[in-house]
């Protein structure tokens, strides 16, 4: 059994969210993780001389919570591997059984205790223009300030992503001005390009450990979850587990 963790990183609104969402639903065995999820609640959140609530630093996350989460996925595919064998599901070749992670957010390689964790590094970039046009369409909980893109969010991206050039640790810059289809289509064939083989996706069960489940299914990834909505699809067969396809805190150990 191999596990291969893949991080999706890059600027606000470059298009990780869908780069992610579209790998987690064509990789086998596959789980999600989103920063996002780990941010401090507002008044945790420390504001900088010009009134700016400071979200874009790494003290604005959990982070500790969230390597907790990513280190229980780690011992639980593996735990899950286990039980699958002891059960004497469909034998399938040693290479087959590949566990993916996905770690999707804006500051993933600005942390070091992530640094060992990954396999493959992913970063999306677009344009200032683009960037800050994208951004004015969203709607934020707190909503974002007047000029504070200007002032804190694109600062702080480019602050961060000189830091990550001049510690460069094998990552794939991606353009994310180019199409979704094809930003996915290539980093898919990038991680094929690993080595890795899954191909043997026949048996039709999930597993489930200490009620963690992890998707066992190849069709059960055909199932869709977008890391805002939080959705836990079930399998469309008889007798299956609820599969969350979103890894979030509280499943995992966090809080």
């Amino acid at each position: 059994m191999k596990t291969f963790v893949i991080g999706i990183g890059g600027v606000t609104n470059g298009g990780k969210t869908t780069l992610a969402n579209k790998l987690h639903k064509s990789l086998p065995n596959c789980s999600l993780v989103c920063q996002d999820d780990y941010f401090k609640s507002e008044a945790d959140v420390e504001t900088d001389e010009r009134g700016f609530k400071m979200y874009d630093v790494l003290e604005a996350l959990n982070m500790d919570d969230m390597m907790t989460t990513v280190n229980s996925w780690t011992k639980h595919s593996k735990d899950a591997e286990t039980t699958r064998q002891n059960q004497n599901e469909i034998p399938r070749k040693s290479e087959d059984g590949v566990y993916f992670l996905i770690i999707e957010g804006f500051l993933l390689y600005s942390y070091m205790p992530l640094d060992n964790v990954f396999n493959k590094k992913y970063f999306l970039t677009i344009p200032y223009e683009e960037c800050k046009k994208r951004r004015s369409t969203r709607v934020y909980e707190p909503p974002d300030p007047p000029d504070y893109f200007d002032g804190h969010v694109w600062p702080m991206y480019l602050k961060h992503k000189d830091q990550m050039e001049k510690a460069e640790r094998g990552i794939v810059y991606l353009d994310g001005t180019k199409l979704e289809d094809d930003i996915y289509s290539f980093v898919y064939a990038d991680i094929r390009k690993a080595g890795l083989h899954w191909g043997s996706w026949c048996q039709a069960r999930s597993v489930s450990l200490a009620g963690i489940p992890l998707c066992c299914n190849w069709a059960l990834l055909q199932l869709t979850g977008r890391c805002e909505e939080r959705q836990h699809p079930t399998a469309p067969h008889s007798g299956s587990q609820p599969i969350p396809q979103i890894l979030n805190p509280g499943l995992l150990g966090g809080t």
